[in-house]
């Protein structure tokens, strides 16, 4: 493998161990937070990878990151009640935010680091894999504020159409909630304009973040 394969390698896995546990912390610490304990009580505010590996959405992301092509890939959910999150619609909100929030973060400290240590010396591998994590971190911030499932994005719609009509708020949910919403923002990502404009932002971001070469 050359450098550039080792450092999305790299990367993907460190997105298993690292951005991963860290996105679905989030989500568990912020509802704990808000009142709502049931996904601290299943052992989920914790950055251990074990609480929130699924092993398919494992095994697809090194796959996917060694074939080179979409990095397919996904945690175990984090469950939430907002019916007990102080706050109502506002709290969901915000639980769903906490998660890619999370890793946006993650992105401006690696790229820092990017930026601290990027010279002559800094190994390609080292260097690929820095680039990669950063990215990666910007395309799943991005890729979770779409507002449809199963992304966190559709709990920030939700929330906040419930701070104006929780009937409304209530018909998109159930809407979103339908067992064919996935296939098609599957299809949506991949056949439409969709998945060009969030590659886009997420380089654009990557870049500004990364500094001028």
């Amino acid at each position: 493998m050359d450098a550039e394969t080792i450092g999305s390698l790299a990367a993907a896995v460190l997105l298993l161990i690292i951005s991963f546990p860290v996105h679905e912390a989030a989500h568990a610490a912020t509802a704990w937070r808000l009142g709502d304990g049931h996904a601290r009580a299943l052992g989920r505010v914790s950055l251990d990878p074990r609480r929130h590996i699924d092993p398919l959405g494992a095994g697809l992301l090194i796959l996917s990151a060694i074939s080179g092509g979409w990095m397919i890939g996904w945690a175990k959910p984090t469950p939430v009640l907002p019916q007990s999150l102080r706050g109502g619609a506002l709290g969901w909100a915000t639980v769903a935010l906490a998660g890619p929030i999370s890793n946006l973060l993650l992105a401006v400290v690696v790229a820092g680091l990017y930026r601290v240590l990027d010279g002559p010396l800094l190994p390609d591998f080292i260097a690929f894999f820095l680039l990669y994590f950063t990215y990666y971190n910007v395309a799943l911030f991005f890729l979770n504020l779409l507002p449809i499932p199963p992304f966190d994005g559709r709990a920030v719609l939700v929330g906040l159409l419930g701070l104006l009509s929780p009937r409304l708020a209530d018909q998109v949910e159930g809407v979103s909630a339908s067992r064919f919403a996935f296939p098609i923002v599957i299809a949506i990502i991949f056949f439409t304009p969709l998945g060009s404009l969030l590659g886009s932002l997420s380089f654009g971001l990557t870049e500004l973040l990364l500094g001028p070469e």
